[in-house]
C-alpha cells in the first residue's frame, strides 16, 4: 500500500480499516486525518481518482479492497443502503427475490424503495432503481445482516410477494413471481398475505395472490375466496405479458399466462 500511497492516504485508509468502516463520510476522515475540510476532501479525491475509494454520493464513500479495485464489488446491497440513507428505505422487489432466495435468476439491477424520491444511479454497470412508495404503504420491513458490521433493510416475505405482484415487471413476470411462491410456499403466511392486501388496497394485487393462491392449492378455498375483489374491472394476470388469453370471472382476472404452464412451471 506504501508504495502507491502517500504516509496520510496510509494512514486514512488503514485507520478506517481497523474501524471496520468500509463506508465513511468527508467528516469522518477530517476526525482521522486532523486536516480542514478542504485539506481532506482534496485527500480523498485523490484516493478516489487512484481507485481505492469509490464516490457513493456526495460526501460519502466506500473504501475498496484490492479486489474490488479489480472490479469484483460485493457489496452492492449495502451500497444501495448507503445511497438511500438518511432517508427511509427497504430493499425490494427482484432484489428482495435474491436476498431471499426466491430466484435463481441473475439479478443486474438493485431495487430500493423509498417513501423519498431518490433518482436513479449508476455505479461500475449496476444499475440503483430507487421505487417510490407513499408514506401509508410503507410497511412491511425488517432487518438483514450482510455481515458481522453491516445490516441493511429489506422486505419482508409477504411483504416481497405483494411487491412482486404489484410491479410483475420489476420481478420477472408472473411465471418468476409464481416459482418465487412455490420456493417457499412453507414459510409463507397466507392469512399475513390477505391482511397486506387488504391494507395495500390494490385489486389487481390481491386478485392475482388469490388466483395463484388458489393455482397451487397453498390456502384453503375458503382463504383464497378473500381475495376476491367485487369490481368489474379485469386486470392483466401478467402486466409483462401481451393481452391474449382469456377472462376468468371468478377471480375478475384477464388470465394471459396459460395456467397448465404456470404448473409445469413448479411441478417439474
Amino acid at each position: 500500500m506504501a508504495k502507491t500511497l502517500g504516509e496520510l492516504e496510509s494512514y486514512l485508509l488503514q485507520t478506517l480499516q481497523s474501524k471496520g468502516k468500509n463506508f465513511f463520510r468527508l467528516k469522518d476522515a477530517c476526525h482521522i486525518t486532523g486536516t480542514s475540510y478542504d485539506a481532506t476532501r482534496l485527500l480523498v479525491s485523490k484516493l478516489a481518482q487512484k481507485g481505492w475509494l469509490m464516490r457513493i454520493k456526495k460526501g460519502k464513500y466506500l473504501v475498496l479492497s484490492l479486489q474490488e479495485k479489480a472490479g469484483a464489488i460485493k457489496d452492492w446491497y449495502a451500497i444501495a443502503a448507503a445511497l438511500a440513507e438518511p432517508h427511509p428505505y427497504y430493499l425490494s422487489h427482484y432484489t428482495a427475490l435474491a436476498l431471499r432466495n426466491m430466484t435463481t435468476q441473475p439479478v443486474l439491477s438493485v431495487f430500493i424503495s423509498s417513501p423519498k424520491r431518490i433518482p436513479d444511479r449508476i455505479l461500475s454497470n449496476v444499475k440503483f432503481k430507487f421505487i417510490y412508495c407513499k408514506p401509508n404503504k410503507f410497511w412491511g420491513i425488517e432487518d438483514q445482516w450482510l455481515n458481522k458490521q453491516e445490516k441493511i433493510k429489506i422486505s419482508d416475505l409477504e411483504r416481497t410477494v405483494i411487491d412482486a405482484l404489484s410491479r410483475p415487471d420489476l420481478c420477472g413476470g408472473i411465471s418468476e413471481i409464481a416459482k418465487a411462491i412455490w420456493f417457499k410456499k412453507k414459510e409463507i403466511d397466507c392469512s399475513k398475505l390477505l391482511d397486506y392486501a387488504k391494507r395495500l388496497g390494490i385489486g389487481s394485487v390481491s386478485k392475482r395472490i388469490g388466483f395463484l393462491l388458489d393455482l397451487y392449492q397453498l390456502a384453503s378455498k375458503s382463504l383464497c375466496g378473500k381475495f376476491k375483489i367485487k369490481d368489474n374491472s379485469f386486470p392483466l394476470l401478467d402486466p409483462t405479458l401481451p393481452r391474449r388469453g382469456f377472462y376468468a370471472n371468478e377471480w375478475k382476472l384477464f388470465i394471459n399466462s396459460p395456467p397448465e404452464e404456470l404448473k409445469k412451471i413448479v411441478w417439474t
